[in-house]
């Protein structure tokens, strides 16, 4: 733990050991290929020829193995899948995504009391948009992959929208699998000899604006193309990089 002076106050900080690389189990590999354990009940709709697929008919929490094994294939080959009226709590959500490997806390991100691995995302104007485009860079321009810096990065991420606009906040999602298919025969030769140094330095950054951190993980290098086991499909592995005035890019290709 480490004591930190934030406006004349004194805050006792919990600091967070690196996190070691474990062996994790590909739970879709386990997975029977034709879902019929997971969509015999659910009605699906795919919501663009190569990524994101939304169910309904099926609540999260009553899943079981099977169905979470081919839940796990399915986000495999769709990107991202929906769910809508959903009563999962925080618990049960945290149970899911355990079942699949053990859980990220974020370096610098903010949690609930006793739920380290757990975020709260919240985008109004005048606090995290605001904030971001007046110190570090355009929220719409973020594309990224979650904490690609991390020797380990996640395999899922799993949200629950707890309010929402009637309209506008959307978040959007690409398909790096489909980039890299799209790309010449040339351009992928070239691609496959080059490695992408990722770095968590704008956590350091954050801390220069109140923020707080909990772990330090600078720096990775991985390769510019990541294979994906379950699919044996190749993927563009994020781009980032600053330029001289410290306005941070980042982009999953």
């Amino acid at each position: 733990m480490v004591a930190v002076n934030v406006d004349g106050e004194l805050l006792v900080v919990i600091s967070y050991d690196p996190i070691p690389v474990l062996p994790v189990e590909g739970r879709g590999l386990k997975a029977d290929p034709t879902f019929k354990n997971l969509l015999k009940d659910a009605t699906v709709t795919h919501l663009s020829p190569k990524i994101g697929t939304e169910l309904s008919g099926i609540q999260l929490h009553e899943l079981t193995n099977e169905q979470r094994d081919e839940l796990a294939l399915l986000i495999a080959h769709r990107g991202v899948v929906f769910f809508r009226d959903q009563e999962i709590n925080v618990k049960q959500q945290l149970e899911l995504g355990r079942y699949y490997g053990p859980l990220h806390v974020h370096q610098n991100l903010g949690h609930p009391k006793d739920h380290h691995e757990v975020l709260i995302v919240e985008n109004l104007v005048e606090t995290s948009e605001g904030f971001l485009k007046r110190q570090m860079y355009d929220p719409f321009n973020a594309w990224h992959s979650d904490v690609s810096n991390e020797r380990q990065p996640p395999s899922y991420t799993s949200f629950k929208v707890l309010t929402n606009p009637p309209v506008g906040g959307d978040t959007l999602w690409a398909s790096a699998y489909e980039a890299y298919d799209r790309l010449t025969p040339p351009m992928r030769e070239f691609i496959s000899g080059l490695t992408a140094i990722h770095t968590g330095i704008v956590s350091i950054v954050f801390v220069n604006y109140g923020q707080l951190l909990y772990r330090i993980n600078l720096l990775i290098v991985f390769d510019s193309l990541k294979l994906l086991p379950l699919l044996q499909r190749d993927k563009l592995f994020d781009v980032h990089r600053w330029n001289s005035s410290t306005r941070l890019y980042a982009r999953t290709l």
